[in-house]
């Protein structure tokens, strides 16, 4: 575990694609985004590097498009910043899914 957290915080440089959800192992459970973005900040990712990897530069490498006016979206929205970690991740104030609020 010790070496596997020593090779990753060599790569949150410029150049290197790192995104959440891929190749978690076993240092962090599937279905865990928050825990997961909480461990990239924890190599030496900036909170914004962080959620981006699970949100916007994710999206971008998908191809995905960005928010765009009148287009279909999936939002999750927080009343409170969620780079400050998992406990606000975790808690959304509002999900809307293929146009379904919950």
């Amino acid at each position: 575990m010790a070496a596997r957290r020593r090779h990753l915080r060599r790569l949150p440089r410029p150049g290197t694609a790192i995104y959440a959800g891929t190749d978690a192992g076993s240092t962090v459970a599937h279905g865990r985004i928050a825990d997961e973005i909480d461990a990239l900040k924890a190599i030496g990712m900036s909170p914004t590097q962080a959620l981006g990897a699970a949100c916007w530069d994710a999206r971008d490498w998908l191809g995905r498009p960005s928010l765009q006016h009148g287009a279909p979206a999936d939002l999750v929205c927080f009343s409170e910043d969620p780079r400050t970690g998992a406990a606000v991740v975790n808690h959304p104030d509002l999900v809307i899914l293929r146009g379904v609020t919950f």
